[in-house]
């Protein structure tokens, strides 16, 4: 039983994770899908850079699939965090940061030659997190879930 204030969890796989256009097969490799990776600084680095180091406790989700490994491992600036699916972790911002960025994109093509070769070539993206997970406590409060949300709703 825990007393005090009940948590408020932020569930990322529950986030908008941004808008992607289909697009036609003849485009892949003619530099309209490429994807420029920016991420400017908010306020001064100090800031920032204070922010992205607090402490966050989270939870990677168990996985369905048996053969997942049960460690998750996660890379910032040559340091590595393990997550441990299902067990909550104290970890830095940072960490949560590259868990977020990590996605899977699949592709849905309709194959009827007779709905046209316009659609008969169209991929239709589908994004999806790789390793679902929670936030369980967030220092920053609301300024942490519209950072999480802002992250989910740009990365690529």
């Amino acid at each position: 039983m825990t007393i005090g204030r009940p948590r408020k969890t932020l569930e990322a796989a529950e986030q908008y994770l941004g808008k992607q256009e289909p697009f036609q097969v003849d485009e892949i490799g003619s530099g309209v899908n490429i994807e420029v990776v920016e991420r400017p600084l908010t306020g001064d680095k100090v800031d920032t850079e204070r922010f992205m180091n607090e402490h966050l406790t989270v939870i990677v989700h168990d996985s369905n699939d048996d053969s997942d490994d049960p460690w998750v491992p996660t890379w910032v600036n040559g340091r590595c965090q393990m997550f441990r699916r299902g067990v909550e972790q104290v970890v830095r911002r940072c960490f949560v940061e590259a868990l977020a960025r990590s996605t899977r994109t699949t592709y849905k093509q309709n194959l009827d030659e007779r709905a046209g070769e316009s659609e008969f070539n169209k991929m239709t993206p589908h994004r999806a997190l790789r390793y679902p997970f929670a936030i369980l406590s967030d220092p920053s409060g609301s300024r942490g879930h519209a950072w999480l949300q802002s992250l989910l709703a740009g990365s690529r």
